[in-house]
């Protein structure tokens, strides 16, 4: 039923509900609309002191990305464990100067065997070199072929030859047992103040 086809009185208790209901959503709106008095508030203490100069230290403890002002590049030229390292983070280095030692024994090993195959091959280089000469007065007198002699010419000219790759080889391993020990390669450098 519509409202203008009820009874008199249901319509008044129709209006009436409609009415309280009004009412309340009013004062429901009223009270939820109101702001908090900033009054209530309890004060916030503030502390005042003289100012005066001071020295005071420099500690920033903070979160974040540090990225210095200058890095260098460390790199070996020889493979190997790392034993020691020589210098403490952040420090100045100068030319010259030990940064990192790295397992010297396969190199000292190596070194040990060059100068042995040089010591072994410069013998051999002799002893052709004096058969070449003695087959050089031999075949003079005929009691030996020319070809003969000249086997035994190649052969100290071969064995030359070997002592001068040996004595390469001892440079190489002196030079990767010297490379063991990692120094600082660049001079000191400092940035100026306010740079």
């Amino acid at each position: 039923m519509t409202p203008d086809r009820l009874p008199r009185t249901t319509m008044r208790s129709f209006h009436v509900r409609r009415a309280v209901v009004g009412v309340a959503i009013l004062l429901l709106g009223t009270a939820c609309s109101k702001k908090a008095d900033p009054r209530g508030r309890p004060p916030v203490p503030v502390m005042v002191t003289r100012v005066k100069k001071a020295d005071v230290p420099y500690t920033i403890e903070a979160n974040g990305v540090v990225t210095p002002l200058q890095s260098a590049t460390v790199s070996s030229q020889v493979d190997g464990i790392i034993q020691r390292v020589a210098f403490a983070e952040g420090q100045d280095v100068t030319k010259g100067q030990v940064l990192f030692q790295i397992d010297q024994r396969p190199y000292r090993a190596a070194y040990q065997q060059a100068v042995a195959n040089l010591a072994r091959d410069k013998a051999n280089a002799e002893n052709a070199q004096r058969e070449a000469q003695r087959y050089a007065l031999l075949v003079a007198q005929d009691y030996v072929t020319r070809e003969q002699a000249d086997q035994q010419r190649a052969n100290a000219a071969s064995t030359a030859a070997t002592v001068a790759a040996s004595d390469a080889a001892v440079a190489s391993a002196r030079f990767n047992l010297d490379n063991t020990v990692i120094r600082a390669d660049l001079r000191t450098h400092r940035c100026p103040p306010g740079a």
